[in-house]
C-alpha cells in the first residue's frame, strides 16, 4: 500500500521541483518525517537522477529532493497482515502517515483539499 505521485510528466515534475526549491524545509517535513521513515523507510528511491537537474545547484537547500523523479512512499503488506481483523485500522494509519506528503504535493500543484470526505 502506498501513496504519492508516481513519475509525473515533465511539466508537473518541473512544477514540483520549483516548489521544492522554494520550500525545501516544508517538503522535508512532509517527505522525511520520523513517521515516514519508520512506516515506509522514507520516499521510494526508485527513480532518482545521479546528477542535479538542469538549472539547480548541488549546494542549494533541498538538493537531495530535486533529483527525485517520483514522489511515492509505500510498503508491502504481508499475507498475515492482510487477513488480520484490524487490517482496515492499520491501513488507515498508513494513509494518515502519507497525508502530509500527499497534501504538500497537491498544494504545490495548486490542487485544493477536498471539501468533504
Amino acid at each position: 500500500m502506498g501513496g504519492g505521485l508516481w513519475m509525473p510528466g515533465r511539466e508537473v515534475l518541473a512544477q514540483l521541483r520549483e516548489a521544492i526549491a522554494a520550500d525545501p524545509k516544508g517538503f522535508a517535513r512532509a517527505a522525511d518525517s520520523t513517521t515516514m521513515r519508520r512506516r515506509f523507510e522514507g520516499l521510494t528511491a526508485e527513480k532518482v537522477l545521479t546528477r542535479m537537474p538542469r538549472g539547480y545547484d548541488e549546494t542549494q537547500p533541498g538538493a537531495k529532493w530535486l533529483r527525485f523523479q517520483s514522489f511515492t512512499a509505500g510498503r508491502t503488506l504481508t499475507d498475515g497482515e492482510v487477513v488480520r481483523p484490524d487490517i482496515a485500522a492499520r491501513v488507515m494509519k498508513d494513509f494518515a502517515a502519507l497525508t502530509p506528503l500527499v497534501r504538500w504535493l497537491n498544494s504545490a500543484l495548486g490542487l485544493k483539499p477536498a471539501a468533504r470526505r
